[in-house]
């Protein structure tokens, strides 16, 4: 189902490039053929990839990460998209431009960070290396969703902000500066936690032996 969903959210994908030709919004996917497909060819590969991991082995965690990735990137782009032809050229004849724009604006990051981050502390079994990653794992899931939340709630221009639209659902008072605050701290753990996820992998590879060695291989 996920594999079908990324399928049809590419098509549309390749259907907004088309009638993005020559708008005059701040996205320039059609200008850059190559670059849009080398976008497509990476989110069908992740999405066909996940799904085969799925079919095969269900309980691992892997497939499924890779099968969201695919799928999140690409409905991501497609708000965008969506957001540049409701915005900018045609203004005011499609409905929902700003919150298409503010749907990117975190799910674009989460399929191309957050699920990718996640695929180096559970490559390859689909679980943590031992009970002490599995705390720095779930800690890290606890983190990420606080961290996405304020994400979606913050007030503020959205990202990107060249489409200059304010989020549509932000707080406001102090509950909106809170949400400003958590963001802070949730982009600045990006880097760290890409590093422990690194160093988990490498960790793990030295350490694999038999079956676990092969899939790495």
């Amino acid at each position: 189902a996920l594999w079908l969903s990324s399928l049809a959210m590419s098509c549309v994908l390749v259907v907004l490039v088309v009638l993005s030709r020559g708008s005059p919004g701040p996205l320039e996917f059609d200008t850059a053929p190559a670059f849009t497909a080398l976008y497509l060819l990476v989110i069908l590969i992740f999405s066909s990839v996940g799904a085969l991991i799925a079919a095969r082995r269900p309980e691992n965690t892997i497939g499924w990460i890779f099968s969201f990735t695919g799928l999140a990137t690409v409905t991501g782009i497609s708000a965008q998209l969506y957001g540049d032809q409701a915005l900018f050229d045609q203004p005011g004849s499609l409905p929902g431009g700003e919150l298409a724009v503010w749907i990117s604006s975190w799910l674009v990051p989460v399929g191309l960070i957050v699920s990718p981050t996640f695929l180096l502390f559970l490559f390859p079994s689909g679980r943590p290396a031992s009970a002490r990653w599995r705390v720095v794992v779930i800690a890290l899931t606890c983190l990420l969703v606080v961290g996405v939340v304020s994400e979606m709630l913050k007030p503020g221009r959205v990202e990107p902000t060249t489409f200059r639209v304010d989020n549509p659902v932000a707080l406001s008072g102090e509950a909106g500066q809170l949400m400003k605050r958590v963001s802070v701290v949730f982009d600045a753990s990006a880097i760290p936690a890409f590093l422990l996820g690194v160093t988990t992998l490498v960790t793990r590879f030295r350490r694999s032996r038999g079956e676990e060695r092969l899939q790495f291989k």
